[in-house]
């Protein structure tokens, strides 16, 4: 009773500094946990100022989404994503095309598809890229033991990082609160943690912002499906050498679009972040897929070639 007591009284409008401190308790604890990471273990923790070692790129960053309309893209769009920095979530490394980084949040058991998302990664065209493997800090042994999938030639490229949450749960305070917990995670102590809500899409938008960039395309981010390219093209999976790849989705939209174990719907956090993101950086976000649930908040992104 007290915590929700706590809860709503913090919810008020003018307790938003209250907030914030409680958001930066939590960032303070994440930081510790990644501190004791980097002395414990062989891995590098992520630091904006190392993620892009000074590469060459068109400016955009491209968050790359498993969805059904990757199939749409045509060669030339792969090439103007190859021109930008591009990030693939979890399930994309069955993708040929390969991004600079891959995204991987651990799972916590072995009976999901996604346990061997990582082996995926022994292919020459990826050993040879050697892109940075951007990996949510594992909590588990069993979380920690996924990572020794991963090739030896790339355990050098692997970044760990961390995540935090905003406190409020009123729709209302989002969009403050949004641009409170960007502001503290700006400071060079929270270098490694980015902003979440229980979806991968949000902590790679965070980290474009991180990054720098002016723009954030969303691509193959349906959401109000669960077909993916996979099911739509099979040489996907035929390239790695597997029969089938379950996606762990039911029913029919991503789990993201409830808000029943997250802080908010996916589309209620993009949205508030986009206006955050515009507002606070100068940054816009688009979407790649008129069919993407995306496209009713964000415009769509206008392909030069």
């Amino acid at each position: 009773m007290g915590m929700i007591n706590l809860r709503n009284i913090a919810e008020l409008n003018s307790l938003s500094f209250f907030r914030r401190w409680l958001t930066s308790k939590d960032a303070s604890r994440e930081s510790q946990f990644l501190r004791r990471i980097s002395s414990s273990s062989p891995y590098s923790v992520l630091t904006s100022r190392g993620a892009l070692s000074q590469q060459n790129h068109s400016g955009v960053f491209f968050i790359l989404g498993s969805g059904a309309s990757v199939e749409d893209l045509s060669s030339t769009n792969f090439a103007e994503i190859r021109d930008g920095i591009s990030v693939g979530i979890n399930a994309w490394v069955l993708h040929d095309f390969v991004p600079n980084f891959y995204a991987y949040e651990p799972v916590e058991n072995s009976s999901t598809d996604h346990f061997l998302t990582l082996s995926y990664l022994n292919r020459p065209d990826i050993l040879d890229a050697r892109p940075k493997l951007l990996i949510l800090r594992p909590r588990t042994p069993f979380e920690w033991r996924q990572l020794e999938q991963v090739p030896a030639s790339l355990d050098n490229q692997i970044r760990i990082y961390g995540r935090v949450s905003p406190f409020t749960r009123n729709l209302a305070n989002l969009p403050l609160d949004l641009s409170s917990t960007l502001s503290l995670l700006a400071q060079d102590r929270f270098d490694s943690i980015l902003i979440d809500s229980g979806a991968s899409i949000v902590r790679m938008a965070h980290l474009g912002l991180k990054l720098g960039f002016k723009r954030i395309v969303f691509v193959g981010v349906d959401l109000n499906n669960v077909e993916y390219f996979w099911q739509r093209n099979s040489s996907h999976l035929v390239r790695n050498g597997i029969a089938s790849f379950d996606s762990g989705q039911r029913g029919t939209v991503h789990e993201t679009m409830s808000g029943r174990s997250r802080p908010f719907p996916i589309l209620e956090m993009i949205a508030g972040l986009a206006q955050v993101a515009w507002r606070d950086f100068s940054c816009k976000f688009e979407v790649a897929s008129r069919a993407s649930a995306l496209a009713r908040d964000l415009s769509i992104y206008d392909w030069r070639r």
